[in-house]
């Protein structure tokens, strides 16, 4: 939703939090209620989200609905998939860390989990490897979501755009269900459809 600033030359912070506005928490929370409907009884459902093109709100709403779950006390994993061009470093005013390029390219032994919030942990993107979709369809990355599922009530991972690299298809044979994001004024139809018919 569009929220005004209450003072005058104020700013709403867009991340979802305790202290977010009444219309921000409800708006995920009713994303989150219909996704609850689409589990397919999954004991740890896990979610693509993608989007047609850049700059349309794709990191910034599956944190943010992520988040909702984990206020919930769901067990929440965020894995940032994005190794092409993530942002969700930048969002969190995050360091520089190892995370997923360097686990699934075996520079690591190890993953580098991250607890972001109660009940909510992320994985970090990595340093750009030179092949993403590669790693997103190794023995590494299939073992990571056996495993992670094992252990949190939901996953959600940020993947880089469909109508801009393939990298998403990867995860068809993973994802519970694909999260489109549509963003009003921004988002152009024909891209869409494309999208929805990959």
């Amino acid at each position: 939703p569009s929220i005004t600033p209450s003072k005058k030359g104020g700013s709403v912070s867009v991340n979802l939090d305790n202290d977010s506005p009444f219309a921000i928490k409800e708006a995920y929370s009713n994303i989150r209620a219909n996704l609850l409907f689409t589990t397919k009884g999954d004991k740890c459902p896990v979610y693509a989200v993608t989007s047609a093109d850049t700059h349309e709100g794709k990191t910034l709403n599956s944190l943010n609905t992520a988040v909702s779950y984990a206020q919930m006390g769901k067990r929440v994993l965020f894995i940032d998939g994005d190794m092409r061009k993530s942002h969700l470093r930048n969002r969190l005013d995050m360091k520089s860390e190892k995370g997923l390029s360097e686990y699934l390219a075996c520079i690591t032994e190890e993953v580098n989990i991250i607890n972001y919030k109660e009940n909510f942990d992320l994985i970090l993107s990595g340093d750009v490897p030179p092949n993403p979709a590669e790693l997103l369809v190794g023995d590494r990355w299939y073992k990571l979501i056996a495993d992670s599922k094992e252990k949190y009530d939901v996953i959600f991972v940020d993947l880089p755009p469909l109508g801009v690299v393939s990298d998403a298809l990867c995860l068809a044979k993973d994802a519970t269900a694909y999260i489109l994001l549509v963003r009003e004024w921004v988002t152009k139809f024909d891209r869409v459809e494309m999208i929805v018919r990959k």
